[in-house]
């Protein structure tokens, strides 16, 4: 069993991390004493455990959030950046798409702590599945600046069946803007155009997302 004066680096080591306490990990990156879970316990009250806030915060935000140093607040923010980076990695197999929730899993590991809005195009064969995505825009969106044969020229290169846009809103409200509705139906007459229909255009917020399709606002 641990003790509070256990090392958390040893007791990691040796007992493996499935049964450490989120403190207990957290502490381990800061350092190998029960003060720095200490540290991280005090850390994970100020931010209501919430990880997602936390890994947001920059090094001089933690820093004074709970009177914390300058290189254990570096240490933190590199750990939730390396997290970041690995997460990416994990859509290894192209889903198929049913629905707006199959949309939010895949690309969230992708948005998630980006600071400005970006545009994302997802290419569909005809069984649904992801041929292929990317960002084709990035910054604030604008009916102006959002030029349909952008999104559709990915489409055409990627021999797309249909396409499903879908951008995050860094203040971590997904409600879609009026500019949101505006852009989504130019785009879903472009689509009819080209004959390479737009299925759904999906906002993502702070772990939620809302469907202009479900909402009934692509029409």
């Amino acid at each position: 069993m641990p003790t509070h004066d256990d090392k958390p680096r040893d007791r990691l080591i040796r007992d493996g991390a499935d049964g450490m306490k989120l403190s207990e990990l957290l502490g381990a990156t800061l350092g190998n004493s029960a003060k720095k879970v200490e540290v991280a316990e005090r850390l994970l009250r100020r931010y209501d455990g919430n990880l997602v806030r936390l890994a947001d915060e920059s090094p001089q935000a933690l820093a004074k959030s709970i009177g914390l140093g300058q290189r254990d607040a570096a240490v933190i923010v590199a750990v939730f950046e390396v997290a970041k980076r690995w997460a990416r990695f994990l859509p290894t197999a192209n889903p198929q798409i049913r629905n707006a929730a199959d949309v939010a899993q895949f690309l969230m590991p992708f948005l998630r702590g980006e600071q400005q809005e970006v545009l994302y195009v997802l290419c569909l064969n005809a069984k649904n599945v992801i041929t292929n995505h990317a960002p084709v825009f990035v910054g604030t969106l604008n009916a102006s600046l959002i030029h349909p044969r952008e999104v559709f020229r990915f489409a055409v290169e990627n021999s797309a069946a249909s396409i499903i846009l879908a951008h995050n809103h860094p203040s971590g409200d997904p409600t879609p803007s009026r500019e949101d509705v505006t852009i989504t139906k130019l785009l879903v007459d472009a689509g009819r155009t080209l004959e390479i229909p737009l299925l759904d255009h999906v906002i993502l917020g702070d772990n939620r997302f809302e469907s202009l399709k479900e909402s009934g606002k692509m029409v």
